[in-house]
């Protein structure tokens, strides 16, 4: 009886083929996974410095606000602020006795810090009972 002969690789291009194929669609995921990452990396990053740009923008309008109590102790009243790249307000009232209530809020982009600050007026004196940030007045 005649012998079979059994080519078990007729074609050996076709391994190495298939073979940088995958390594090609596997490089471009791997790439295309970094990219994604790193743009969601920069969106984040933008977002914290803004949110940080506006927290200050916030604070500097309450300073302001305190700054012209000291100038004068029976102010109220409100005033925009441009600065940097954004703009705060800020509101000041009279909470009760000598305490004065001040309401600053700052933005940059689409970041709104908000900063309430309550303030003691004895004389030409100011002492601060609170200085906080808060989600909403």
């Amino acid at each position: 009886m005649p012998s079979k002969k059994c080519y078990i690789n007729d074609n050996p291009g076709y391994v190495t083929l298939l073979s940088v194929l995958f390594l090609g669609a596997l490089g471009l995921a791997v790439s295309l996974t970094l990219m994604t990452a790193s743009i969601y990396t920069s969106k984040s990053s933008l977002v914290l410095s803004q949110s940080k740009g506006a927290q200050a923008l916030a604070d500097a309008c309450a300073e302001e606000a305190l700054r012209q109590i000291k100038a004068t102790t029976s102010y109220t009243g409100s005033d925009t602020l441009t600065l940097w790249d954004g703009s705060c307000t800020y509101t000041v009232s009279n909470e009760s006795g000598n305490v004065k209530l001040i309401q600053a809020s700052g933005t940059v982009s689409n970041a709104i810090r908000k900063t309430r600050v309550r303030a003691l007026v004895t004389g030409p004196n100011l002492s601060l009972n609170e200085w906080q940030e808060l989600a909403a007045f």
